[in-house]
C-alpha cells in the first residue's frame, strides 16, 4: 500500500512520527497494520535493516519530531529505492 505523504493531515503525520519513534526506541511494533503509526514503524525498521545490510553494524535511530517529517519521508524513499535496486522487486513504493 503506497501512501501519498503530501495529503496527510497533521494528526496523521503525528501518528506516523509516534510510530517511527516507538520503533526507534524499542525495536518493536505496536501499531495496527495499515495505520499511519505502523507505516512510521515500518520506515524505521527498513532503515535499520538497510544500514545493517550495507554497513554490517546496528544503529540506534534518534527520536524525531513532526518538523523532521520530510527528512524521514526522504529517508524512506531512499531506502525503498535501495531495496528495489537490490531485489528486483519492490517492498512497496512511496509516491
Amino acid at each position: 500500500m503506497a501512501i501519498d505523504y503530501t495529503k496527510m493531515t497533521k494528526s496523521q503525520i503525528k501518528s506516523f512520527i509516534e510510530g517511527y519513534n516507538y520503533h526507534a526506541a524499542t525495536g518493536k511494533f505496536k501499531a495496527r497494520c495499515s495505520s499511519y503509526a505502523y507505516f512510521g514503524e515500518s520506515a524505521a525498521q527498513r532503515h535499520i535493516l538497510r544500514i545493517q545490510i550495507e554497513q554490517g553494524k546496528t544503529i540506534e535511530l534518534e527520536q524525531v519530531t513532526v518538523e523532521d517529517f520530510t527528512k524521514i519521508v526522504d529517508m524512506a524513499k531512499n531506502d525503498d529505492e535501495w531495496f528495489n535496486q537490490r531485489s528486483g522487486i519492490g517492498y512497496r513504493t512511496i509516491e
